[in-house]
């Protein structure tokens, strides 16, 4: 019986805000230990769009199935792929985001994401996923992915990640 009205609540949330509101939230939040953002193609040399955005004390699972509901109630294609997964501690423990990208595995152009404030000062390791397998952080070193240990980040305005092969 639950599970049924919470598409109807997810509609309400965004019926009365629309997408405006969800970039926003989608770039000040983060309320859980596990996320789940969706983000979109950019332009050449511009960055992807935030497009959803779903946080969760419990699982990564449950991020994931928010993160559904968001993108089903905005109308948003979402491929259900991961492209990355950043970490707050090296070695890929600690809190985590799962980064979907809207169009699919990584090519050439990959995906260039803009974090929010949060993960700005903590990303601290970073698996890839969909053939991303090069990561630059701002305009600093190229890293191999998975890269447990990130030196020399100290705050993540910019990150690009590709498939080099």
């Amino acid at each position: 019986m639950f599970l049924p009205m919470v598409p109807a609540v997810a509609a309400l949330l965004f019926s009365a805000h629309g997408a405006a509101a969800t970039e926003e939230t989608a770039n000040t939040a983060r309320n859980g230990r596990f996320c789940s953002v969706l983000v979109g193609a950019a332009a050449p040399r511009g960055v992807s769009p935030t497009l959803a955005q779903s946080c969760s004390d419990l699982s990564r699972q449950a991020a994931d199935a928010g993160l559904r509901l968001k993108a089903r109630a905005l109308g948003l294609r979402h491929q259900e792929v991961p492209i990355m997964f950043w970490y707050t501690d090296p070695e890929f423990h600690g809190e985590w985001t799962t980064v979907y990208g809207q169009h699919g595995h990584c090519d050439a152009a990959g995906y260039t994401v803009r974090p929010n404030t949060y993960w700005a000062t903590k990303l601290s390791s970073v698996k890839g996923a969909a053939y991303c397998d090069r990561i630059r952080v701002n305009d600093g070193p190229v890293f191999d992915l998975p890269a447990p240990r990130m030196p020399g980040v100290d705050f993540a305005n910019k990150i690009h990640v590709w498939a080099s092969r």
